[in-house]
């Protein structure tokens, strides 16, 4: 992609970002730098995203291309697709009107993110903090921007965002409601109780656990937020043995165990099972 391009896409995103060394407002400059009154700098890249994590750092060698080539396979053959739709519905629902923008929080390869910025009404933005992820959702075709950032101190100014997407990543809700405008909502989308469970079968004497809940997670949740709505969502498709690959090799569920040490070879069928939950963050 040509820098000009790139240029181009992120132009008045400066109001958007803010220096994640001292937090001073952006400017953009002609040649494609983000540029604070303190004379950090940040370069937009000509692959099609920017990199705001200090020091360059932002490569984790337990996200590569297998795991992310793997993901973008599943979300290709539209195993998440009614996810999306009910992440769409959710979010045209509770967006602020005065603040039509979503920051995808934790947003991997970017399927949500450039899934939601179809629609063409939602200025939508993704972060994550694997350089990888980031690499391959910015080469896809789409009009979200996306960035390399620290979740834990996002590089966003204050009261930017509409509402906060958070697909099955870490939450920081004091940077979450630090970011969200007045009227601003948290998406946030968890493991259910019997998500991926064929998978779960075939590994369960090497897991820890051997059954799994989220109430730890929407108890968290609920500590700083008011859950103003939560929608179960459950269905189960059929698979053929390349795609349940692209799923045990996917997923944090079965990373650290090879994949010869699980007999998948009876397993015809995958389930999806996630709940979505949108709240009120309580601003403090």
């Amino acid at each position: 992609m040509k820098i000009a391009a790139v240029l181009k896409k992120f132009s008045g995103s400066e109001q958007f970002y803010h220096c994640p060394v001292c937090h001073a407002p952006f400017s953009l400059s002609e040649s494609g730098s983000f540029l604070c009154p303190n004379g950090h700098c940040f370069d937009l890249s000509s692959k099609g995203y920017v990199h705001l994590l200090p020091g360059g750092a932002g490569r984790d060698v337990r996200y590569g291309n297998t795991l992310f080539s793997s993901r973008s396979a599943v979300f290709q053959d539209g195993f998440y697709e009614p996810v999306a739709l009910a992440l769409q519905e959710m979010a045209m629902r509770f967006m602020p009107p005065q603040c039509p923008v979503l920051l995808d929080a934790g947003c991997g390869e970017g399927y949500y993110s450039l899934f939601l910025a179809q629609e063409g009404t939602l200025q939508v933005y993704g972060v994550d903090n694997a350089k990888e992820a980031i690499l391959f959702a910015a080469k896809k075709a789409g009009n979200a921007r996306f960035a390399v950032a620290d979740l834990a101190s996002l590089p966003i100014a204050d009261n930017a965002v509409g509402i906060l997407l958070n697909v099955l990543a870490p939450a920081n809700y004091r940077e979450f409601t630090r970011v969200l405008c007045r009227g601003g909502m948290i998406l946030k989308v968890i493991p259910g109780e019997h998500y991926l469970r064929e998978l779960r079968a075939c590994v369960s004497g090497e897991l820890q656990h051997k059954a799994y809940s989220n109430d730890k997670i929407i108890g968290h949740m609920a500590q700083h937020a008011d859950i103003a709505d939560h929608k179960s969502l459950q269905y189960t498709l059929p698979v053929t043995q390349e795609q349940l690959t692209s799923f045990y090799q996917m997923t944090p569920l079965t990373s650290h165990i090879p994949i010869g040490n699980a007999d998948l070879s009876g397993v015809k069928e995958i389930t999806i099972h996630l709940e979505l939950l949108a709240a009120h963050p309580r601003k403090r």
